[in-house]
């Protein structure tokens, strides 16, 4: 796969193209302070443990998944996939994204959750770690929203009754007052994930 290099999003642009996109709310939503357990789970992708982040809010299922603006090259239209026959079921296929062929991958099946299907508000995420860039086609784009690192929470029981693997998801962001969670995916574990590089390596 070729390498996008060093290139960095612009978190406004890219809240007027979900606007564009037909994003369903852009407006960003505030987290209100809550413990922090522990410190190191905040600062995976940030050294200043205060700092406000940026994340994609994306629908799987009934779920929020937060996707740090850092890790992630843009959100594309789900059209234009080229099938590639003989290769995983959660490979959709590949498709032209920023000017490089990139593999598209289900999330839903590839989290081992239940598939879905394509809608008009399906998109993809171009995320992307070091020399790895791949697009995850997620139900739909809610928001571009701002969580204080400290709002993030690492706790398993969070977890637990949403059938996600803990490899994926790196934190928890929670409004106090209300039962949003917004589950923070692990951007550097899905794509050098054993069964992500399986399929590279081929």
């Amino acid at each position: 796969m070729s390498d996008p290099g060093n290139k960095q999003i612009n978190a406004d642009k890219l809240k007027e193209a979900l606007v564009a996109f037909g994003s369903s709310d852009p407006t960003p939503q505030n987290v209100q302070p809550i413990p922090l357990h522990p410190p190191e789970i905040a600062q995976h992708y940030s050294n200043d443990s205060a700092a406000n982040q940026k994340y994609i809010i994306t629908l799987l299922n009934d779920l929020e998944i937060g996707w740090s603006v850092e890790h992630v090259l843009g959100v594309e239209l789900a059209n234009n996939i080229t099938y590639v026959p003989y290769t995983h079921s959660w490979v959709v296929g590949v498709a032209s994204l920023r000017g490089s062929i990139t593999s598209v991958v289900d999330l839903r099946q590839f989290l081992d959750l239940p598939s879905g299907q394509f809608t008009p508000a399906s998109r993809i995420i171009v995320a992307n770690t070091a020399k790895i860039f791949v697009g995850f086609l997620v139900d739909a784009v809610k928001e571009v929203s701002e969580i204080a690192n400290q709002n993030i929470v690492y706790d398993n029981s969070f977890i637990h009754h949403t059938k996600l693997p803990e490899y994926a998801i790196y934190g928890t962001a929670v409004i106090p007052g209300s039962r949003r969670v917004i589950y923070i995916a692990h951007t550097d574990n899905l794509l050098n994930s054993p069964k992500m590089n399986d399929y590279l390596v081929k």
